[in-house]
């Protein structure tokens, strides 16, 4: 299965702007011109539950975000690190995660 590339990555990345997964979701989703009632519907979640991981609101497991990662036709190694980057962030500690296909 081929990835679709990663612009929405690449222009969070320029602005400066905090990289999270839920950042990088919101990215797709406006680049897509979607509502967030359709790319919950892409990915299989609420709008709300959607619109809390884009605010930060909410945790994403690693899982979640492998499968989040399969229905859009993005990367899972991406995703899950994006995820579990979040997790350790909110936990504080100053540590960068690096994920890695198996």
């Amino acid at each position: 299965m081929t990835t679709r590339a990663v612009p929405a990555r690449r222009f969070l990345e320029s602005l400066g702007a905090r990289y999270t997964l839920g950042a990088f979701l919101r990215a797709i989703r406006e680049g897509e011109g979607w509502s967030l009632a359709e790319m919950g519907k892409q990915i299989g979640m609420s709008r709300t539950h959607l619109s809390d991981i884009e605010r930060g609101c909410r945790a994403v497991s690693p899982q979640m975000a492998a499968t989040i990662a399969r229905r859009l036709g993005y990367a899972e190694e991406q995703m899950v690190e994006l995820a579990l980057q979040g997790i350790v962030d909110q936990s504080r500690l100053k540590l960068t995660v690096q994920v890695k296909a198996a």
